[in-house]
């Protein structure tokens, strides 16, 4: 499997509910919810909740918001997929 590092940070959200609006990225989004609960939604309507130990992956050019309950801490990694590998076939993980 082939991939690119492109980014990596941490996000801390303590005033609740926030709302992060719809957004999307060129390369994979993987995040890890250290702490906390909320959920990711996708255009369609489907819901991804998210608690503490959840590790989401959304695809590139996925548009997605996140929306968070109770005060959340994640890391957020994005990385290029330079081959058939590290694709994933889901539009999230």
């Amino acid at each position: 499997m082939l991939s690119k590092y492109i980014y990596v940070y941490n996000v801390n959200f303590s005033a609740v509910p926030t709302e992060v609006g719809f957004h999307k990225h060129t390369v994979y989004e993987c995040i890890y919810y250290i702490k906390g609960s909320g959920c990711n939604e996708l255009p369609d309507h489907t819901i991804i909740p998210y608690m503490s130990g959840t590790f989401l992956v959304i695809k590139p050019e996925t548009p997605h918001k996140e929306v968070h309950y109770t005060p959340t801490a994640a890391i957020c990694f994005g990385y290029e997929a330079l081959d058939e590998e590290a694709r994933f076939r889901d539009e999230y993980w």
